[in-house]
């Protein structure tokens, strides 16, 4: 029996659509951030729940005499069901369950598609395509508006959009493709010059992205699509709806770029006027091919149009060539041995070390994120693998890969029966597998989708691609009421994701709402006003770890000035939340365990050091900061349990050893390493080292170190300290010099006369 689906009509397509298009809208509130992977929110797990009634409906019996589950979709199922298997044994539960709960996700949302007529097709379709130009609009405006960058693209905010330029371009690269074969799919001349608009404003996204690998892969897609589109017989109307996304994409961009360097609204509307022209233009040379009876004409005439745009290309890119000097010196800097591709060959490496320890079943989801310090030996550390299939291998070893590479083998071949029939869904089929060619080309090399938002689309278009449409209402009607009837009776499920949506309005709302209390909080100087609008936009997005930092930033300042205890509580208490959320900034955990110390919570200050120094390995800064807290813990330790003092001696002097050898280490990475990282074991750390030393009863290596060091160059502290511990030898360690020398210490606290005085009895008896 031939397969049903329901009419257009009908709640079911119109929800799945408005639940899709918030989905994405969100991910443009919350700048793409949206369920990153270190934020486990109830909306996700309200989205996941919802989403799953795709995976029911699939499975409802009465459908299932009418709809087939396609291969791709059942190992799909399988993908999952082993997501949440590995967090049985996952390094953090957290992320496991944040992972898993994405996939279920993502795979509800692709299970609804194959029960949508080809008419929703076409508009989830649409939907992605607007998705490229949105984005470059809304980073456009946020950069003229809020941020006044002088150059919006290398201060990061086009970066900041999907949290990684590249994948912003390979996005552009996705929308811009769907654009242009939509384009030729349709018939209605307005939609077909919105999609051409759609289509040029995403090829300037992809240039703006500032993505080398990206550029080189959008001529790839084109002349890929070109070819594909040769294959079922589209050659002509393939053509000019490429070339007229390209051409007015080409002239452009050189405002495009200047706009984003230099804020300038003038740039920007150039750019916006450009990409209307010729999607206007696109759109009548199409028509008039369609009109065209004689052969010559059929030639002469577009081609008249499209010389025409080409030139007017050419004059303006060749006004504004300097624009594009970068551009052709950043495209020739692509080898092998380039700093960016250095740096991903040490990601591989790291995530190839990690996976041999655990090849077939992985290390469960989220792995990467749990335990990329323990594994990653180099001074450039990424919360991300940067591939797909490395992230895959880490996470989900060999059995995971399989199921992976299964359910897109099998997508990617029903793919190609529906191609080869060309029929009506052989061009909407062509136009969705090629932008998930696109995604997934960039992801191999780049990106490991560890963002919801990407594996959501990328299995939405899966599911677009390797599944015909189902025919709207066949003549056996009573079939089709039979499908309508047994759907009506479950309209509950139905709904479900109508009321995610919801949910979903009101968590992007207040994400939306918060970020703009945040913007405007930069711009207040009063303190008090400030720590009230911070608060405020904590209090809209209790789960986002911004305003947390911003507020312990502003609280750690003004205990610096006032020395108020209650100042430095507040930055305690807002530093340790964003610490706990998987915050690897160094720079943050050294400051959570400076407060902490301060404070008296030395366990605490001991594991905060530790991390900053473990995430900053090759600076200075953290690393002096861990041995002094390990140092003066031990210290304190020693009365009430010396066996576990000892231990934290010695690790002292361990880190110590570890920090000589980085130093090492770091003369023999490439210059830019060595530019970007400044690693000495300085007079403190020595100090540190040979006090630890002296503790554990190690006198002669003690003075030893303690000779080694330059008379000059010493701030006064450790000059005391050196001086003190060479006291306490001479005097047999008799404790009285001590107090004397602390005495005339500069900045003298209590707790510094109870740190030294604790030192000098620990070998008093």
């Amino acid at each position: 029996m031939k397969r049903l689906a329901l009419t257009s009509d009908k709640i079911f397509g119109f929800t799945y659509i408005l639940l899709f298009t918030i989905l994405m809208a969100i991910a443009l509130l919350h700048r793409g951030l949206f369920f990153a992977p270190e934020k486990v929110t109830a909306s996700t797990i309200v989205v996941a729940g919802a989403l799953i009634t795709g995976i029911i409906v699939t499975f409802y019996r009465p459908l299932r005499k009418h709809y087939r589950v396609p291969w791709f979709l059942w190992l799909m199922f399988g993908y999952t069901a082993y997501a949440w298997l590995t967090t049985l044994w996952a390094a953090n539960a957290e992320y496991a369950v944040q992972g898993a709960l994405i996939d279920t996700a993502a795979v509800g949302l692709a299970a609804f598609v194959p029960l949508l007529t080809r008419t929703w097709r076409t508009w989830l379709l649409s939907i992605i395509a607007f998705f490229g130009p949105a984005l470059y609009l809304f980073a456009m405006g946020a950069a003229l508006k809020y941020y006044h960058y002088t150059n919006a693209i290398q201060t990061g905010f086009m970066d900041s959009v999907f949290q990684y330029h590249n994948t912003f371009g390979a996005f552009s690269l996705a929308a811009a493709l769907i654009g242009a074969l939509l384009a030729v799919r349709t018939s209605n001349v307005y939609l077909r010059a919105w999609y051409l608009l759609n289509g040029a404003l995403s090829i300037v996204g992809v240039v703006v992205s500032y993505s080398r690998w990206v550029w080189i892969l959008t001529a790839v897609m084109i002349v890929l699509s070109f070819v594909s589109l040769v294959s079922i017989k589209r050659t002509r109307d393939g053509f000019y709806a490429l070339v007229f996304t390209v051409l007015p994409a080409l002239a452009a961009s050189p405002f495009a770029l200047t706009a984003m360097r230099h804020a300038s609204k003038k740039e920007f509307g150039v750019v916006l006027v450009i990409a209307l022209v010729g999607a206007v233009i696109g759109t009548l040379v199409l028509l008039g091919v369609s009109k065209i009876k004689k052969k010559w004409q059929e030639v002469v005439i577009p081609s008249l149009f499209t010389v025409f745009v080409l030139v007017v290309a050419v004059v303006l890119v060749h006004k504004e060539a300097s624009k594009f000097s970068s551009v052709s010196k950043r495209i020739g800097s692509i080898t092998l041995s380039s700093w960016s591709m250095r740096q991903r060959f040490w990601f591989y490496g790291a995530a190839m070390h990690m996976w041999e320890h655990n090849p077939i079943f992985g290390a469960g989801a989220g792995a990467w994120n749990a335990k990329f310090q323990a594994y990653q030996q180099f001074p450039y550390w990424s919360t991300m693998t940067h591939s797909v299939v490395m992230s895959q291998l880490v996470s989900f070893g060999l059995i995971g890969l399989i199921l992976w590479l299964g359910f897109l083998a099998f997508a990617f071949r029903s793919t190609g029966k529906i191609v080869r029939n060309r029929s009506e869904d052989s061009l909407l089929s062509l136009t969705a597998i090629l932008a998930l060619l696109a995604i997934l080309i960039h992801s191999v090399f780049d990106f490991d989708m560890n963002f919801a938002t990407v594996v959501f689309v990328v299995f939405v278009l899966v599911a677009v691609a390797a599944t015909p449409s189902l025919l709207p209402v066949y003549e056996t009607s009573s079939a089709a009421r039979s499908i309508e009837g047994n759907l009506t009776k479950k309209a509950w499920w139905l709904l479900l994701p109508g009321v995610a949506s919801l949910g979903l309005v009101y968590v992007g709302g207040t994400l939306g709402v918060s970020e703009i209390q945040l913007q405007a909080a930069n711009g207040i100087t009063n303190t008090d006003a400030k720590i009230a609008k911070l608060q405020s936009a904590q209090r809209y997005a209790p789960y986002t770890v911004q305003p947390h930092l911003q507020l312990a930033e502003l609280y750690y300042n003004n205990y610096l000035q006032s020395r108020a205890l209650s100042d430095q509580e507040d930055a305690w208490q807002e530093t340790q939340w964003a610490s706990r959320r998987g915050i690897w900034d160094p720079s943050v955990l050294e400051t959570t365990g400076v407060i902490a110390y301060n404070l008296g919570h030395v366990s605490e200050a001991y594991h905060w050091t530790q991390r900053s120094y473990q995430d900053g390995k090759l600076t200075t800064k953290y690393s002096e900061t861990f041995l002094g807290v390990a140092l003066w813990s031990g210290v304190g330790e020693a009365s009430k349990n010396p066996t576990d003092a000892k231990s934290v001696f010695q690790s002292v002097v361990n880190t110590y050893q570890e920090v000589q050898a980085n130093e090492n280490r770091l003369q023999h990475l490439p210059k830019e390493v060595q530019q970007e990282w400044q690693l000495t074991t300085d007079a403190p750390m020595t100090v540190y080292m040979a006090t630890a030393e002296y503790a554990l009863g190690n006198f002669q290596q003690s003075l030893n170190a303690l000779k080694s060091l330059p008379k000059a160059n010493q701030n006064p502290n450790t000059t005391s300290l050196t001086q003190m511990v060479r006291l306490l030898d001479k005097a047999n360690m008799n404790h009285q010099p001590t107090i004397n020398l602390v005495s005339q210490l500069p900045n003298r606290t209590p707790q510094m006369l109870n740190e030294f005085e604790a030192l000098a009895s620990i070998h008093n008896g």
